[in-house]
């Protein structure tokens, strides 16, 4: 079947109600009324000669988790601390979950977008950090990718992000950190929700209020 541009759309004469199949894209004036409609809005020179295939869209496959903490400090104080934090000093394992033992090959300051390091964890697996956003004292974000260990039969990659704001009350700081894991397919969802649910948002609190007992100790 021809299939001819609409602006940015792909126009199928026969799906949408025309009966005519011409050999070209000109229908005689008035033989289609739907395509007589269409006709001085469709782009002629951008065609192919493929039946369509038609497919559903496909559903995101992130499995996220969402915590909060209010800190005694001023959010650019509180920036300033987390964002370069030594990784061991918080993320020191939980449940079935491994420590962060290091980082390794680290680019620049880990002060802006682009740089990249590799993190090592307790169970001798490794990950890929890079570093995808810095707003200065308000928000930064990272994607971990290339994981060895068990986690990359489930997920293909991850990202989070860190919001700091000036709490309800003075001299306060709100953080709020936002991570999802991708992942790899359908049937890998139900045992990463599994594990975000059970171990990974509780990970992530103890890492958070490790965060919380560093700024606060800066007073």
């Amino acid at each position: 079947m021809r299939i001819f541009k609409l602006g940015n759309i792909p126009y199928y004469p026969k799906l949408m109600g025309c009966g005519n199949r011409p050999r070209d894209p000109f229908h005689p004036s008035g033989s289609c009324g739907v395509c007589a409609a269409v006709r001085p809005m469709i782009d002629y020179s951008v065609q192919t000669y493929r039946e369509p295939v038609m497919r559903l869209a496909q559903p995101p496959h992130g499995i996220s988790a969402v915590v909060n903490i209010d800190m005694v400090s001023r959010p650019e104080v509180a920036f300033a601390h987390i964002v370069p934090i030594n990784l061991t000093s918080i993320f020191t394992g939980y449940g079935p979950l491994p420590a962060v033992t290091g980082t390794q090959e680290q680019t620049g300051r880990w002060d802006a977008a682009g740089q990249t390091r590799r993190v090592t964890l307790s169970d001798g697996s490794t990950a890929q950090e890079r570093l995808t956003g810095y707003e200065s004292g308000a928000y930064f974000s990272y994607t971990v990718s290339d994981f060895s260990g068990t986690l990359r039969y489930l997920a293909t990659s991850a990202e989070g992000e860190w919001w700091f704001a000036a709490g309800e009350r003075a001299g306060q700081t709100h953080v709020r950190w936002r991570y999802q894991f991708n992942s790899r397919s359908r049937l890998t969802q139900p045992a990463l929700w599994l594990i975000t649910t059970l171990f990974w948002r509780g990970y992530m609190n103890k890492a958070l209020g490790l965060c919380k007992q560093q700024v606060e100790a800066l007073r």
